[in-house]
């Protein structure tokens, strides 16, 4: 059970980091990328 918690709170932390990042990228990286497709 306390694994199961420990996973849920370790996914958790990992989303958010992902999100922080994205959030910290520039602008421009996404839009360069499309542009490119």
């Amino acid at each position: 059970m306390m694994l199961a918690v420990k996973y849920l709170i370790d996914e958790r932390s990992k989303q958010r980091k992902a999100r922080a990042a994205i959030a910290e990228a520039p602008v421009v990286a996404p839009s360069d990328a499309a542009g490119k497709a």
